[in-house]
């Protein structure tokens, strides 16, 4: 049975486990889908900050603490498709699945570092989501994560470098979305399908009952 392991997207305040019931629901029994810290059942991050790296970090933990990913798919949703990217392209799982992963919308930088600084400025006028969140229910402050890293270059550079098996689900296929799919070094499939719980498990049994892994 292929173990299937899931970095959700930051930001989203549910964490891993509708991602765990949408994936056995589909017949995929061997999940793990953990929460980044500050969401679901996890503990904020140390002051609070939340960054792009934080599925990052708990991947890391995961494997320190002897998860095997040797022969896993890793999923990557959102902005943790960049953390899942890396992962792959070092070599540290069986093959890989993006669901809106790829780091769009695609961005000029100007348009990337101004909507950076409203979000920040939005942020620093909320007291509720600069305080220390205690709980209960999520932190306020998860609505002001930044968005996906928006660089098509990098995104292409980085699909060249994954020579895993590859699944992209993405909810459009335009030309920026096409020409990072046609720069993966191994091989790809792509699925255009909603990027729900439900839409991405879907697609993602459909992948594993004919892909190469």
């Amino acid at each position: 049975m292929t173990r299937v392991v899931v970095l959700h997207e930051l930001g989203d305040p549910a964490g891993g486990e509708p991602w765990r019931r949408a994936l056995e629901g589909v017949g995929i029994g061997d999940v793990v889908a953990p929460d980044i810290p500050g969401h679901g059942a996890a503990a904020p991050p140390v002051g609070g900050n939340y960054v792009r790296a934080d599925g990052g970090y708990l991947l890391a933990q995961l494997l320190h603490d002897g998860l095997d990913l040797d022969d896993a798919v890793l999923v990557g949703v959102g902005h943790s498709g960049w953390i899942a990217t890396v992962a792959a392209i070092g070599g540290h799982c069986g093959a890989v699945a993006l669901i809106d992963g790829l780091g769009r919308p695609f961005r000029p930088v100007a348009d990337r570092l101004a909507r950076r600084r409203q979000r920040t400025r939005e942020l620093l006028a909320d007291d509720a989501a600069m305080a220390v969140h205690v709980g209960p229910g999520p932190d306020p402050r998860l609505q002001y994560v930044l968005e996906p890293h928006g660089d098509q270059t990098l995104a292409v550079e980085a699909a060249g470098l994954v020579r895993v098996p590859a699944l992209v689900v993405e909810p459009d296929l335009d030309d920026a979305t096409a020409e990072v799919v046609g720069a993966f070094g191994g091989p790809v499939s792509v699925h255009q399908a909603e990027c729900s719980h439900a839409g991405a498990a879907d697609a993602l049994r459909t992948w594993l009952d004919t892909a190469p892994i």
